[in-house]
C-alpha cells in the first residue's frame, strides 16, 4: 500500500509534465483543426479541447495564480470567491485575483503538516477546513486562519483514507479509501465511509471492490486501486469513482443502493491483466501509460454529472457527461486541462500550466433539461 501511496504522489508530476507539455510545444496556431479531435480555435487564451469541448462548455472567467509549486490537484470556490487550492503538501487560499492570501501546512509529518495530501474540504459556516493526508492515515482539521484544531489518525486496521466530501444539510461527511474487509486489500475492501460531521462518529461503509467491478481482481490492479473522487448532490446521494473502474457510483445511503453510470468515450483504453509477481518498477511504470484511469466525477447543479478521464493521448484528459439518472448525454470530449472542481454556480474549473504560470479557467456547462441521450453508435 506504501507503493500504492508513491505511485499516487508521481501522478501528479506526470499530469503536470503532459499538461505543460500539450501547452509549450503545441502552439494552437500550428495544429490542424479539420478533425472533430483536433484543438479548437476559439477562447485560443482558456484551455485547450477540441470542438466537442466547446460545444459543451463556455468559458466564464480565467485566474492566473501565484503558485510558485507543486501542481493543483483540487479547488474549492467559496461563497467569497476565495479559491482554496490543494496540491500533495499544502492547502493554498487565493482571491479572485489570482494573489496568494494564506497557507495552510507544508511538507512534514507531524500534525498540521503533510506527507500526501490527497483530500480537501471547506465547511464554510463551521469556519473550518478538513485535510485528509494518505500517507499519514490522518485527518487534520484547521480553522480557515490556518490554526490547527484538531488531527487524529483514521483508527481502522489498513485503511487509508483518501478523498472527503461533506453533506452540510445532512450533518455527515464521507471519506474514500480503501478499508480491507479481511486483512489485505486483495480479499475484498469497502471504498465510501460515512461519519458524523460535528463527533467524527463512523456510521458505516459502502461499495465492495468485487461490487464495483470483479475486474480489479481479474487483472489484479489493486495496486492502482483507490477512490480517485466524490461529491454529493442536494438530495444527499453520494458519487464515486474508482481510479481504474470506468464508472461512476451514484449511491444512495438512506437505502444503500448502487447505481453504476457507464460511458463509451472513444479513446478509453481498458487496463490490461498486471502481473502478480516479478514485474519490474520500470516494465509497471510503462504498463501505466497504456490504459485510462478515471480522474474526477463533479456534480453541477444538481442535474448532471461531469467525468474526467487521464487518457495521456491524443490529449491529457477525456470529459462525459451524464444526467444524475445515469443517461449519457456528452462523450468524446477532449482537453488538455484537468478538471479540479466546481463553484455555487455550478462552474467548473479546469487547471492547466502555460509558460510556467498556473491558470484556472472556469467553464459552464451548456446543457439544460431539454439535453438529449447521447445515441450508441452503429456497429460497423
Amino acid at each position: 500500500m506504501w507503493e500504492h501511496a508513491s505511485r499516487v504522489r508521481r501522478k501528479g508530476g506526470i499530469l503536470l509534465h503532459l499538461a505543460l507539455g500539450a501547452v509549450l510545444l503545441s502552439p494552437l496556431g500550428a495544429l490542424p483543426s479539420r478533425s472533430p479531435d483536433a484543438p479548437s480555435e476559439r477562447h485560443a487564451a482558456a484551455v485547450r479541447g477540441n470542438e466537442a469541448f466547446h460545444r459543451t462548455f463556455t468559458l466564464v472567467a480565467e485566474y492566473v495564480l501565484e503558485k510558485k509549486e507543486g501542481a493543483i490537484q483540487q479547488l474549492i470556490v467559496d461563497r467569497n470567491g476565495f479559491l482554496w487550492v490543494r496540491d500533495w503538501e499544502a492547502i493554498e487560499k487565493y482571491d479572485r485575483r489570482g494573489k496568494l492570501v494564506k497557507v495552510i501546512g507544508g511538507k512534514g509529518g507531524s500534525p498540521g503538516r503533510f506527507l500526501l495530501l490527497t483530500g480537501l474540504a471547506v465547511d464554510e459556516d463551521g469556519g473550518r477546513v478538513f485535510a485528509v493526508d494518505l500517507q499519514q492515515q490522518r485527518v487534520h482539521l484547521f480553522a480557515q486562519d490556518g490554526r490547527l484544531l484538531q488531527s487524529w489518525i483514521v483508527a481502522r486496521p489498513g485503511y487509508m483514507p483518501q478523498e472527503i466530501v461533506l453533506d452540510k444539510t445532512r450533518g455527515l461527511y464521507y471519506m474514500g479509501g480503501s478499508l480491507p474487509q479481511k486483512t489485505r486489500i486483495s480479499e475484498g475492501s469497502l471504498h465510501v465511509h460515512k461519519y458524523k460531521l460535528e463527533t467524527n462518529a463512523y456510521m458505516g461503509s459502502f461499495l465492495e471492490t468485487d461490487q464495483a467491478d470483479r475486474s480489479v481482481r481479474e487483472k489484479n490492479l489493486f495496486n492502482y486501486l483507490y477512490v480517485s473522487s466524490l461529491d454529493v448532490d442536494s438530495a444527499g446521494n453520494v458519487y464515486c469513482t474508482l481510479a481504474p473502474v470506468y464508472k461512476i457510483f451514484k449511491i444512495n445511503p438512506r437505502r444503500r443502493t448502487i447505481q453504476a453510470f457507464r460511458g463509451r468515450h472513444r479513446f478509453y483504453k481498458a487496463p490490461p491483466a498486471y502481473p502478480r509477481s516479478g514485474a519490474k518498477p520500470e516494465e509497471l511504470r510503462k504498463l501505466r501509460k497504456t490504459w485510462t484511469q478515471v480522474d474526477r466525477v463533479v456534480v453541477v447543479r444538481g442535474r448532471f454529472a461531469v467525468l474526467s478521464l487521464e487518457l495521456h493521448e491524443p490529449f491529457p484528459y477525456g470529459l462525459e457527461v451524464f444526467d444524475v439518472n445515469g443517461r449519457l448525454l456528452r462523450s468524446d470530449i477532449l482537453t488538455d486541462g484537468r478538471l479540479v472542481g466546481r463553484d455555487r454556480e455550478g462552474n467548473l474549473y479546469f487547471a492547466v500550466v502555460r509558460e510556467g504560470k498556473h491558470v484556472v479557467a472556469a467553464y459552464s456547462l451548456t446543457l439544460d433539461d431539454r439535453a438529449r441521450p447521447l445515441r450508441k453508435r452503429q456497429s460497423s
